[in-house]
């Protein structure tokens, strides 16, 4: 089995909790993905904000991240940041993938409670921001959006969708994945019954 590296970008300064328990979440998920943290942030050019909306362009975001992967020696790179950011079309995104650049990004601004006038809750931040990296991460290796509500890979237009979705994937994307040459563990995998 072909073993692949992802590297994982700070875009912002992010609580060590956070990102462990994301890096952690991907490892168990991909068994075939190793996961490399940089101890860095990096972050993106301001010629990336649009001050007018007061937002990055996410493409702009990913196809940095996709620009610098390489260098860095990964297969894969993912940028995570406490940023808010939004693409073509859309107000928001909570993250986009580039899957010829390799690379994903996840925006979590928008996954925080507090920004819905809501009373902070760190483990339901941290849960939005688990689905939104499985999510990205698994359109960077090669999965479309799913019509599987239950499945992480169904698209969220609010942060209430991400909060129905379970962090795991449906039985039809974990093959197309394993097709594509990344093995999901079981335990990431939706029960058929």
């Amino acid at each position: 089995m072909q073993s692949y590296t992802l590297l994982i970008i700070k875009l912002s300064n992010i609580d060590d909790y956070l990102i462990d328990t994301v890096a952690n979440s991907v490892k168990d998920a991909f068994m075939n993905v190793n996961v490399l943290v940089s101890p860095d942030v990096m972050l993106p050019p301001m010629s990336f904000f649009d001050w007018k909306r007061m937002q990055y362009r996410s493409e702009y975001i990913v196809k940095w991240l996709a620009s610098i992967r390489e260098r860095l020696g990964a297969d894969y790179i993912l940028g995570i940041g406490d940023i808010d950011a939004y693409a073509n079309g859309l107000n928001f995104v909570f993250g986009e993938a580039y899957p010829e650049g390799r690379a994903a990004a996840v925006y979590l601004r928008r996954l925080h409670p507090s920004f819905y006038g809501e009373p902070d809750n760190h483990e339901l931040f941290v849960s939005r921001a688990v689905k939104e990296v499985i999510h990205e991460l698994g359109h960077t290796f090669g999965l479309p959006h799913c019509s599987n509500r239950l499945c992480v890979m169904s698209f969220s237009n609010s942060v209430y969708e991400v909060d129905s979705k379970t962090e795991k994937f449906c039985p039809r994307c974990a093959e197309r994945l394993r097709l594509n040459g990344l093995y999901v563990s079981p335990r990431y995998v939706l029960s058929t019954s």
